[in-house]
């Protein structure tokens, strides 16, 4: 009778341990996830028609997309970013604007992610 509490309780600790762990698994799934993230500020160099983005993520790999049909100047960055911490830096990311968008260059864009207009700043120093 006694081996058979103890093999009980053993089962029942090790029920409520694999509860707890998936219990945490669905709350904290990824310390690093991809989202997409703000873009903080825009800069075209004209000679290049290239578009560099100062966006909210610090190492992030940042990649740009461009909403093509939309008659408005709509971007788009996906980064990784971490859930617990703030980051302390800003990802530049650069690409070449689309053809559709280059006569006249844009002077401001929309970040899909905040939904906010960006002032773009000409750049002839490429900087």
């Amino acid at each position: 009778m006694r081996g058979t509490r103890i093999l009980m309780s053993l089962w029942l600790a090790l029920a409520l341990f694999a509860g707890g762990f998936a219990l945490a698994v669905a709350i904290y799934p990824d310390e690093v996830s991809k989202t997409s993230v703000d873009v903080m500020e825009a800069r075209i160099d004209p000679d290049s028609n290239v578009l560099r983005l100062n966006v909210g993520s610090c190492n992030g790999a940042p990649r740009v997309r461009f909403n093509r049909s939309s008659a408005q100047f709509e971007v788009e960055v996906t980064a990784y970013v971490e859930r617990s911490g703030s980051d302390d830096c800003q990802d530049v990311v650069e690409a070449g604007i689309p053809q559709q968008f280059r006569e006249p260059l844009p002077t401001e864009l929309l970040d899909i992610h905040s939904g906010e207009m960006v002032p773009i700043a000409i750049s002839a120093d490429g900087n």
